[in-house]
């Protein structure tokens, strides 16, 4: 069957929930993404810093400077480093799904 045509036999029924029902799933997956979504930028304590440790590497690439969040963030602009004016960061931290040191028990072996 090509897939553009429509199957006439189908029972509508039982099709909707089933497509409905992928549909939630498929809502709930991508509203998780947005909420999980971030960027991660490194944080340097001077331009000078960023500038020897994060060479510039491709046009747009960001990252931070100073010595606290909210910092200045930084843009490559004509292959330079160029502070944006900008502020940003969060200094909170999600601690949600980091996993307690009481609950890790005895660690005999790393697998790598």
């Amino acid at each position: 069957m090509a897939t553009s045509q429509i199957k006439s036999d189908t029972n509508w029924g039982e099709a909707v929930s089933v497509i409905n029902g992928n549909f939630a799933s498929l809502n709930q997956a991508v509203e998780k993404a947005k909420a999980q979504t971030s960027i991660k930028l490194p944080l340097f304590s001077s331009v000078s810093d960023l500038n020897s440790k994060y060479p510039p590497a491709y046009e747009g690439q960001m990252a931070l400077v100073g010595t606290t969040l909210p910092a200045t963030l930084y843009k490559v602009q004509s292959n330079v480093w160029t502070s944006t004016g900008t502020s940003v960061g969060n200094p909170s931290a999600v601690l949600s799904e980091v996993v307690a040191y009481d609950s890790l028990g005895q660690v005999d072996e790393v697998t790598v």
